[in-house]
Order: C-alpha cells, then structure tokens, then sequence
C-alpha cells in the first residue's frame, strides 16, 4: 500500500546539482512531476541527456563541474535570464573514496572536499544572492551519518560530511533576512550507484548491514523528505540537520 505525499510545485524554479543519478536525479524527476522547472547541473552529458528525455521542457540541463565557481555563475544567470529567480536549490552531488590514515592518496581526499563540501559552499554563495533568489528560497543538501560518526577508513568523507552540517547551522544565520532557510539531510546507506562503488572499494561488513534495522535505503526514502523541505510546508524550518537512515545511529 502507499501512502505517498505528492507535492505541488506549479510555477517554482529549482536547481539540482548532481541531478544525473541516484538522489539527484529521483529529486529532480519529483519536483518535475511535481510542476516545477529544474536546471540539473553534473558532469555526465550522457546521464543528463537521458534526464533531459524523460523529464522533457521542465528541465534545462548543464554539464558542469561544481567546483568551477565561475561557471555556475554564468549558468545559474542564463536560466534565471530564462526562467526567473529561483525558489530552491539542492546539493546532492557528492564522491566518496577510502581514505585510511595510514595509506591514502593525497589527491583523493583533496577532491572529495573540494567536490563534497567546496561545491556545495560555491552554489550557496550564489543561489542566495538577491539577483538570483526569491525571498523565502528554500536550500537542501545531502550530508551523511558519516559526519556524525567518524567512518573508519574514511577521514574525507566523514569530514566533508560534517563540515556541511557546521556550515549549514552558520548559514541558517546569515540568510533568514530574506527568509531563505537551509537545511541537510543525513542519509544512511542508499543504494546508488555512488555507494555501490564504495561497497565494491571498501567492503562492507554483514554487520554494517545489519545495522540498518529498517534495512537499506532507496532514493526515494530521501528524496520525499527534500521535497518537504524544499515545500512552503517547511518554511519555518532551517539550520537543522535531519537524520534518515533506518535506524542506523540507534542501532548500537
């Protein structure tokens, strides 16, 4: 039986960075079917081509690297341009690698911040600018239990993670005036193509698994919260971080 929640999203403007798989992507065909007008921003032309198809003339795609500054900045004006201000963005876009203290690749830990956390802070600095928001513009983005519990073995992304929700309570103070909010998501383990390349590197244990008392998680496990968040339902919620994860965290 379901009992799912459909929003209505008639007339919004949104961006999605990582929009071409895995949470991304069940985000942006959502606010889609939902009403709503998408810019889907990732590096894969191939994976946003077959978005753009199936989501049609609500959708504008751009191939783009999130940690290139001034290039969101001019895609971000062409659709605003285009389309008008935006009511609300996401930040899904994400890498994940093992990075174990004792053997590590320098380079690998350096582009999981700069594309986990530096990306993220790149499209705040402009989504929430006047020229480019409606007041009240709503900001999601994915962090991870892992920034709440250290993962062994991986230093990066735990840090990446929580960086993001530090800067997510000191945004929430600094953008309210126009009643922009702010807030993440923690997932636990999802099963996307991201995660699924972890596992493969990393390996994960049954007990891992076993963990998750509600079992592993699907995009769509998450992506229903982000909606909300996104929603005028949530207007009077910012600066927190909500935990989705199958009981992962309580289940020690």
């Amino acid at each position: 039986m379901n009992f799912g929640v459909n929003f209505c999203f008639d007339g919004g403007r949104f961006i999605v960075a990582g929009a071409s798989s895995g949470m991304g992507k069940s985000i942006t065909e959502e606010i889609v079917r939902g009403g709503g007008s998408v810019l889907a921003l990732a590096r894969n032309k191939a994976h946003l081509s077959c978005l753009f198809d199936k989501c049609g003339d609500q959708i504008f795609t751009e191939a783009v690297d999130v940690r290139n500054a001034e290039s969101l900045v001019d895609i971000i004006q062409q659709f605003v341009s285009l389309k008008g201000k935006i009511h609300g963005c996401v930040y899904t876009a994400g890498v994940s690698a093992v990075t174990p203290l004792k053997n590590f690749s320098d380079d690998t830990a350096h582009e999981i911040m700069e594309i986990n956390y530096w990306g993220f802070i790149n499209l705040m600095r402009i989504v929430n600018r006047k020229k480019y928001s409606e007041a009240g513009c709503s900001n999601v983005v994915i962090a991870s239990v892992a920034g709440h519990t250290g993962e062994a073995g991986s230093f990066a992304y735990s840090a990446s993670k929580a960086a993001i929700m530090n800067s997510v309570r000191t945004f929430a103070k600094e953008i309210y005036k126009r009643g922009n909010r702010i807030n993440s998501i923690s997932p636990g383990f999802v099963n996307t193509k991201l995660s699924s390349g972890f596992v493969e590197e990393k390996g994960f244990s049954e007990k891992t698994i076993e963990k998750h008392l509600l079992g592993i998680g699907e995009c769509f496990d998450v992506s229903g919260l982000a909606l909300f968040l996104l929603s005028d339902s949530a207007k009077w919620i910012t600066g927190q971080d909500f935990v989705v994860d199958g009981g992962y965290l309580v289940s020690d």
